[in-house]
């Protein structure tokens, strides 16, 4: 798969990308985002789809998704590493087993 091949998958899946970050990271409507936690998330989802990604190469995709989030509204920026989550569909958090036992 070629980079721009990558780049466009992710523009094409983000709200399966969003919902795969919401299972590893707490993501709730109005929470802060951080672009770090995006990074290795969106690098988790891509090896999961067997895509290997240098955290170079990773970061370029991460800051060209977020440019797509910003855009249609998802995400709201308060700095340049820092976002506030726009998705009122991930108004409660999920509850998966890791998440479970982190509070237990």
């Amino acid at each position: 798969m070629t980079h721009a091949q990558q780049i466009q998958k992710i523009l094409d899946d983000r709200k399966t990308i969003l919902e795969y970050l919401r299972r590893r990271y707490p993501m709730i409507h109005a929470s802060n985002i951080f672009f770090r936690d995006l990074v290795f998330g969106l690098q988790a989802y891509l090896a999961a789809q067997g895509v290997k990604m240098h955290m170079s190469d990773a970061e370029k995709c991460t800051r060209i998704f977020i440019d797509a989030l910003v855009e249609e509204g998802t995400l709201i920026p308060c700095d340049q590493q820092t976002w506030t989550l726009n998705y009122p569909s991930f108004r409660t958090p999920v509850h998966t087993p890791a998440a479970a036992k982190a509070t237990a």
